[in-house]
């Protein structure tokens, strides 16, 4: 078995960068997927963001092809200093503001405000960064 490393190196970052953007100091695990592959719609992730194990950024969704219909492309869009929690979703066209953290396991179907904690399926809000703060003290 061979142990792969639970970060990504810079190398494999700049290869992700051909098709995604990546601000500068990020983290972003080795089993995640970026999506960006195709003509149209591009994942942007800011500066000093973390994306943990398991996290699904989509900038399409091909669901519209079982009735017939072209596949929803949209930009998909991460800002600075966010942390997104394990095997998170998030789907095509969807905005999480700067300073943001989003829970374990959530949907996010929903643009996130800058400085706001969300989580769940799908997301809902929980808190302001500063509350967030205030109870972890």
């Amino acid at each position: 078995m061979v142990d792969v490393p639970y970060w990504r190196t810079k190398e494999s970052i700049d290869k992700i960068r051909t098709y995604a953007d990546i601000g500068k100091h990020c983290y972003i695990a080795t089993a995640c997927t970026i999506d960006g592959k195709r003509e149209q719609g591009r994942v942007s992730i800011g500066d000093r963001t973390v994306i943990a194990e398991g996290v699904m950024i989509l900038c399409h969704d091909a669901a519209c092809g079982v009735c017939g219909l072209h596949q929803v492309c949209g930009d998909t869009k991460i800002g600075n200093n966010c942390f997104i929690g394990i095997r998170t979703v998030v789907l095509v066209g969807r905005t999480i503001g700067d300073n943001s953290i989003v829970g374990a396991c959530s949907v996010i179907t929903k643009d996130i405000p800058p400085n706001q904690v969300w989580g769940g399926n799908p997301a809902k809000f929980i808190c302001t960064i500063e509350e967030f703060k205030e109870k972890h003290k």
